[in-house]
C-alpha cells in the first residue's frame, strides 16, 4: 500500500484506511474546497454516505492487518499501524506527522478490533460510482460518495476530494483486489 503520497497537498486528511484479505475499503474523511465533482452513475441524485464509525481506528491514517509498505516520499498525518501482522516498512523515506508507528502493540490491537465492524460497514455500502479496470483515480475530482472498482484501484497522480464545504463529508473507496 502506498499511502497518500500522490494526493493533493491542499487537502487535510483525518481518518483511516481499512484493509482486509483480498479486498480493500478505504475511508477518507476530508475537508476540501468546492469544485464540481464527478457525475453519479444513477439518474437520481444520491444522498451522501453516512459516516463510518471508526472507533479506536479513527486516529490511524493507515492501518493494515498483515503489513504496511510505503514506497517513495509519502507524508502521512496520523498514526500508522499493523495488527496482527508485524511488518511496517518504508519509514523513512516516508514521514509521519501528528502520529506514531504502532506495530502489533495495544493501540494497534484495539484499532484492529474497531476496524472489523467499520470495514464491514464500508464494504457493504452501495457504490455511487464505479470505475472500469484499471481503476485509476488520478486526475479526478470526486464529491462525497462510495467509489468502487472490481479489480485493482490505482492512484498514479493527483486525486481531489471535494467535500463541497461539508466538514463531515465521507469518501469510501472499495477495491476488488488491492490498492
Amino acid at each position: 500500500m502506498t499511502p497518500n503520497r500522490t494526493l493533493s497537498t491542499s487537502r487535510r486528511w483525518c481518518a483511516g484506511a481499512l484493509a482486509a484479505g483480498a479486498s480493500v475499503a478505504l475511508v477518507f474523511l476530508g475537508v476540501a474546497a468546492a469544485t464540481p465533482g464527478m457525475p453519479k452513475t444513477s439518474a437520481a441524485p444520491a444522498l451522501p454516505p453516512a459516516t463510518v464509525g471508526l472507533g479506536d481506528a479513527a486516529r490511524f491514517a493507515v492501518l493494515g492487518g498483515t503489513e504496511v509498505t510505503n514506497t517513495g516520499l509519502s507524508v502521512i498525518s496520523g498514526d500508522v499501524g499493523v495488527s496482527p501482522g508485524s511488518s511496517i516498512t518504508g519509514f523513512p523515506p516516508g514521514v509521519i506527522t501528528n502520529g506514531t508507528l504502532h506495530e502489533t502493540d495495544a493501540v494497534a490491537d484495539n484499532a484492529r478490533a474497531a476496524w472489523t465492524p467499520a470495514y464491514n460497514d464500508a464494504a457493504s455500502r452501495r457504490p455511487t460510482d464505479t470505475f472500469p479496470p484499471p481503476g485509476d483515480l488520478s486526475g479526478r475530482t470526486l464529491v462525497s460518495g462510495v467509489y468502487a472498482t472490481a479489480e485493482v484501484m490505482r492512484l498514479t497522480g493527483t486525486l481531489t476530494l471535494d467535500a463541497q464545504g461539508d466538514p463531515n463529508a465521507v469518501f469510501i473507496f472499495q477495491a476488488g483486489s488491492s490498492l
